[in-house]
């Protein structure tokens, strides 16, 4: 028997997946056509990885898109990046680390802490480092893929993204909110498959979907929200879909090539409460869309060491501002 709020989170993770689907399959134009897709099209590994195979091009994998695959029993893998999101009126230098431990062959967990420093065209305020949100993960294996199989290897997986970050009673000083402010629970399907062509090449592709729902939260004074000091009141972000597809090219053993394209949308968000006067506020904001590319090149000097050097261009939109991130991340397998 399932207890109450045991059978609501299966409920609710339920839920997810069906949007998952039906966001997946209204892309496609219902006919199935991103699932025959990927199964015709040749994948990749970066943050998450089967483990290096003998024989294989040596893979970093792209910045975006995370593998299908899980680690090995007993495997550790360790990815740091760093990064410097460049937009108009801001810079965000960052890192993010992948610490992912292979549970069992089917299941890896892991931790993805952050942090950076945020500052605004025009401040004279120094940048103050801070420690940003913590996400935990989890994959579990559904398929893996034989050699020669069509249908990819495939994992779901669930995260839950805490807030450590600082994002309200900011006093004044907006660079210091850097956090997302809520707890996100993130369901996704992650794909991949590999080819090797006739050239002797190999290509691999990676398909990620996922679906976020962020819980509201309190907020005070300043906020990342766009709330003013003596502001009390909630926020809700909107719920939010991504979709990213990658593809890598081996050039030789050692170096690599890699793309990835993605498509974001996030649902407005709501914020309500009272102005310093007393007065009784509510707004939403507008909802966003964003598409984004992001190429790299690998290198490799053993199967299980690379380094990764890209750049991600989110395309500027409606209510999305567009920006420059070049990133440098470094792959180490044990």
């Amino acid at each position: 028997m399932i207890e109450p709020n045991k059978e609501a989170a299966a409920n609710r993770a339920s839920r997810c997946a069906c949007r998952i689907y039906r966001a997946l399959k209204m892309l496609s134009g219902g006919s199935g056509a991103i699932v025959t897709l990927l199964a015709m099209a040749p994948v990749a590994v970066a943050q998450t990885s089967d483990g290096p195979v003998a024989g294989e091009a040596w893979w970093t994998g792209p910045i975006v898109a995370s593998s299908g695959g899980t680690l090995p029993r007993g495997h550790l893998l360790v990815e740091p990046y760093i990064f410097d999101v460049r937009s108009a009126g801001s810079d965000y230098a960052g890192s993010l680390t992948y610490l992912l431990y292979g549970a069992t062959d089917r299941l890896t967990i892991g931790l993805i802490p952050t942090a950076g420093s945020s500052r605004s065209a025009g401040s004279n305020r120094g940048r103050r480092l801070g420690i940003n949100d913590l996400t935990l993960t989890a994959q579990y294996r559904m398929h893996q893929a034989a050699p020669g199989e069509r249908m990819p290897t495939w994992s779901l997986v669930v995260q839950e993204v805490l807030p450590l970050g600082r994002f309200d009673r900011l006093h004044g000083d907006p660079d210091r909110g850097i956090g997302g402010g809520v707890y996100t629970t993130i369901i996704g399907i992650y794909a991949q498959r590999s080819d090797i062509l006739a050239s002797g090449r190999t290509i691999r592709t990676r398909l990620n979907a996922t679906y976020s729902l962020p819980t509201a939260t309190d907020v005070r004074d300043a906020s990342i929200f766009g709330t003013r000091e003596g502001f009390d009141g909630r926020a809700r972000p909107g719920r939010s879909l991504f979709i990213d597809m990658s593809v890598e090219y081996s050039l030789s053993r050692s170096w690599a090539l890699a793309c990835d394209g993605f498509y974001r949308y996030t649902a407005s968000a709501h914020v309500s409460g009272r102005l310093p006067s007393g007065e009784a506020f509510s707004a939403n904001t507008a909802a966003r869309r964003s598409f984004a590319a992001a190429p790299a090149i690998e290198y490799s000097w053993s199967a299980t060491r690379g380094v990764l050097l890209g750049v991600r261009r989110i395309f500027p939109a409606r209510a999305e501002p567009g920006s420059w991130t070049p990133v440098f991340a470094f792959n180490a397998y044990f």
